[in-house]
């Protein structure tokens, strides 16, 4: 009866034991779940900025217009100058992250006020940019090189 009691014991004791991890756990999984949906919130000034999906979505919307426009705009000037071969892919880049640049500084380079993340600003219609500057600079190099 004595080493019954004592068993009882041990295994309540690691029962305790065991509810005592699993409620850490759970409370480390609860912070965890948390942290994850409130990834998508930014502290700003007054740590309480939230993202409405469609204002995410009008930014980058207004980001690929500007984005288009500037790889319409170098595309033209790389047909222009006569860009040729690794000179007018070189051209792209450069123009690419001149806009980028331009696009930071008129945000005040508070780029998660606007966007959810670098990478929606930077890599966000690469596409796009390069296929309409080919398009432009293949036209234009067409227009004043080859037909003139």
């Amino acid at each position: 009866d004595v080493y019954k009691r004592q068993y009882q014991r041990r295994v309540r004791g690691r029962f305790a034991f065991k509810k005592k991890k699993l409620e850490k756990v759970a409370a480390l999984l609860f912070f965890l779940i948390a942290f994850i949906k409130n990834n998508n919130k930014m502290a700003d000034e007054d740590n309480t900025f939230k993202f409405i999906p469609e204002k995410v979505r009008k930014n980058i919307n207004e980001l690929n217009k500007c984005k288009l426009f500037g790889a319409m705009g170098a595309g033209i000037t790389a047909g222009i100058l006569g860009f040729t071969g690794y000179l007018g892919f070189l051209f792209f880049l450069i123009s690419t992250f001149l806009l980028n640049l331009l696009i930071c500084l008129k945000l005040k380079f508070k780029i998660f006020k606007y966007f959810p993340n670098k990478s929606s600003l930077l890599s966000e219609g690469l596409s796009q940019q390069l296929l309409t500057f080919i398009l432009f600079w293949t036209l234009f190099y067409n227009i004043v090189h080859l037909y003139s």
